[in-house]
């Protein structure tokens, strides 16, 4: 097995390494250290987050990079604030044997004044992201021509997020011998492009681990009905006292509401978002890293970035749409051998995403019910006696108060002082739950299999061999969207159930996977149907990777959304009134 002393890297380096007390690469950087040491070729590596990605391509730039030349020797765009803090705050732990090497963060949401004093000291290694980076390059405070490396990590998160044109703009003026390094979650066909347009014979590498923490994590769901989300949550909360973790929404807006809500409610919960300021961002991070709030609540792309350890749980307040974001959720729990829990607040309709992503990935779910008042209250009563036990261990010297407790509590029995604490501590779940109903109970009942149900749709097991590849020649142009689409479907009697796989939704078209054996029905239950003006044309597109699917502009054949006549208007003023009427 490989080390990292027999990989070529620097002394300092090492050194720094050693202090931190790593001696055995990962996949992925023992495949790209010797490649970047020893080759100028292009690179593209594919692995997933908490793989050690910024240790494959920082190690061996901070062994190559000349610290004499105080200009930027590397640019690594990443997508967001979070994680090039990250990256920069990794990369300066591995310079502490060699602080020779300046870094520079460079990001929007934080002062111009201090990043300029940042690039003014001279760094050889720049971290930014796409958008501020091009603002300082057009300002002239960051000069490209002396780059070496140039690195893309999350590259297909980047194009996700919009920075398409500002990430052709900084490649188009980085010199031409450069070694671009491209790191990425999935080679879809965004990154495919970049390779083909600013690489050079790029070598590829990815890693055969999807997520190196998914052996020591449990994977876990509720079921419930969607008015019921944020009671299961709390209770969920409740039951495990001591939790330490994430919460995951799907939006901005549910971010805020759950963890204001939570906040209300005495929990140690912070939302963090794209609305706060750096300053403000910083705070909250602190403090969850101090344990003094329990639960982040945040979304996927606020979350970027966001590396904490020993967290114990981490909850899906709804499931994300992409497999892979669920691997990049859980995956930030079961780390560094440590066991961690991954749970999802699901709602019946949420059920077919639950097995897609247990057979895309080989998850096992474990359905668990909704913890009850006791189940909560005993919770919360052996957190108690762990306090008392630790407060035992660790004791407080209070002799000298002794007569005065004691002379307080002369009056109670044992039994009578053990059940007074007990209540202080316990009182407000007893008194909340006592008389709350069972949440299960509504939940078994929607649960029930309908006398009505159509046999043909009986789920089957999700595999490539079961599905097929459906165009349909409307999309996001059109306002259709992936709610949209499972409302149109739903409304067929038909084909209302029908099992569907991954969904593609591109400007003017829309490419998704259906159960197979249902192709014909499905096509004849939708082809000329008018959906927001568009009559629909649905046709099979073959059995190529739906992430290869790439229609040209001139064969999407949306039909335009028919212009209705505009009524003429006129305005008729009366005293007191203003106001306009409909000529027909």
């Amino acid at each position: 097995m490989a080390t990292f002393s027999t990989l070529g890297l620097r002394p300092e380096i090492l050194a720094s390494l050693v202090k931190m007390g790593f001696e055995t690469p990962t996949e992925i950087q023992a495949q790209a250290i010797p490649h970047i040491l020893e080759s100028r070729q292009d690179l593209i590596a594919l692995a997933q987050t908490g793989t050690g990605k910024t240790g494959a391509f920082s190690l061996p730039v901070l062994s190559k990079i000349d610290e004499i030349l105080k200009r930027p020797q590397a640019l690594i765009l990443c997508p967001t604030r979070e994680l090039c803090l990250q990256i920069s705050k990794d990369i300066k732990a591995f310079l502490s044997e060699f602080p020779a090497i300046k870094v520079a963060a460079i990001y929007g949401g934080d002062s111009y004044v201090a990043q300029y004093n940042a690039l003014y000291a001279g760094p050889q290694i720049i971290v930014g992201t796409p958008g501020r980076t091009l603002d300082m390059v057009k300002r002239g405070s960051i000069k490209l021509e002396s780059i070496s490396w140039l690195i893309l990590d999350e590259a297909d998160e980047m194009m996700k997020m919009g920075f398409k044109e500002e990430l052709d703009a900084i490649l188009k003026t980085s010199p031409a011998d450069k070694q671009t390094l491209l790191f990425s979650a999935t080679m879809d066909r965004t990154v495919e492009r970049i390779a083909k347009t600013y690489m050079k014979n790029p070598k590829e590498i990815s890693t055969s681990v999807k997520n190196q923490g998914s052996a020591t994590i449990d994977h876990e769901y509720y079921m419930v009905q969607a008015k019921d989300k944020y009671e299961t949550l709390k209770r969920i909360l409740d039951v495990h006292p001591d939790i330490y973790g994430i919460i995951f929404c799907n939006t901005r807006v549910e971010t805020q509401h759950i963890a204001a809500q939570l906040m209300k409610e005495k929990y140690t919960a912070a939302a963090i978002s794209g609305e706060l300021s750096q300053g403000q961002r910083e705070q909250v991070m602190a403090a969850f890293r101090n344990r003094q709030i329990q639960i982040l609540v945040a979304t996927d792309v606020a979350a970027r970035g966001i590396d904490v350890k020993e967290l114990s749980h981490v909850i899906h307040y709804g499931l994300p749409t992409k497999t892979d974001h669920y691997t990049h959720r859980s995956g930030r729990t079961g780390r560094a051998g440590s066991n961690g829990t991954s749970i999802a607040i699901i709602n019946l309709r949420e059920k077919y995403m639950l097995r897609m992503i247990e057979s895309k990935t080989g998850i096992v779910f474990k359905s668990k019910t909704i913890p009850t008042a006791k189940d909560i209250c005993t919770a919360q009563l052996l957190q108690v006696v762990d306090k008392i036990t630790a407060a035992k261990e660790n004791a407080v010297d209070i002799s000298e108060y002794m007569s005065i407790i004691e002379e307080k509590l002369s009056h109670l029995t044992r039994e009578e002082l053990i059940h007074h604490l007990v209540s202080v501590e316990l009182g407000r779940f007893i008194n909340f739950y006592k008389n709350l109903p069972d949440i299960r109970s509504a939940v078994i009942q929607d649960a029930k299999p309908s006398p009505y149900k159509n046999k043909l749709f009986e789920p089957r097991p999700y595999t490539p061999e079961n599905m097929t590849k459906m165009r349909m020649n409307i999309g996001k142009r059109s306002g259709f969207s992936v709610p949209k689409l499972f409302e149109v479907v739903n409304s067929q009697k038909n084909i209302k159930g029908i099992q569907i796989g991954d969904i593609k939704l591109e400007g003017d078209y829309t490419v998704l996977e259906i159960d197979k054996s249902r192709k014909t029905m499905f096509m004849n239950a939708l082809n000329n149907r008018i959906i927001n003006g568009v009559t629909l044309h649905v046709e099979p597109l073959g059995d190529m990777p739906i992430s290869q699917t790439n229609v040209p502009q001139q064969e999407q054949t949306a039909v335009p959304r028919p212009s209705a006549p505009k009524p003429q208007m006129f305005k008729e003023r009366t005293r007191g009134k203003k106001f306009a009427k409909k000529k027909y």
